[in-house]
């Protein structure tokens, strides 16, 4: 069975915003039903071409959760729930600096880790995803 994650008036977040609040509401939803994470995460961000980052998604949200000491709460609908829209801000590459959500210790150094690897993989897959459109354009 696949888990599929809707966003209703998703026009109201941006791409990637997008994808980091279904990502999270997907991974969520598979921890909690005892579903395989990654198979899920795949299945929503293929589409998009972001499947390879299915791990760093599963990986990250498993750190920030620890992190805060508590279940990351999500959303419902085109509601998004703070823990999502904190998740679209540390994500942010143009937000320079270390991330609020890991500064308690002793996780706040592994939290930043696993941030900057996102941003990275993310940038990547992005840069991938211009590169074979700049490709393909006469």
């Amino acid at each position: 069975m696949m888990m599929h994650v809707t966003l209703s008036k998703a026009g109201a977040l941006s791409g990637m915003d997008y994808l980091i609040v279904a990502a999270t509401r997907c991974w969520r939803r598979a921890r909690d039903s005892g579903m395989p994470v990654q198979q899920h995460l795949y299945a929503v961000l293929s589409g998009h071409g972001w499947g390879v980052l299915a791990p760093v998604f599963d990986g990250l949200l498993a750190i920030c959760e620890t992190a805060l000491g508590r279940r990351l709460a999500i959303g419902d609908g085109s509601i998004c729930s703070r823990d999502e829209l904190l998740l679209c801000d540390l994500l942010d590459a143009a937000r320079p600096g270390r991330s609020t959500c890991g500064d308690s210790q002793p996780f706040g150094p592994v939290m930043d880790g696993a941030i900057r690897s996102a941003r990275i993989m993310i940038g990547l897959v992005i840069e991938g995803q211009s590169a074979r459109f700049r490709a393909n354009d006469p």
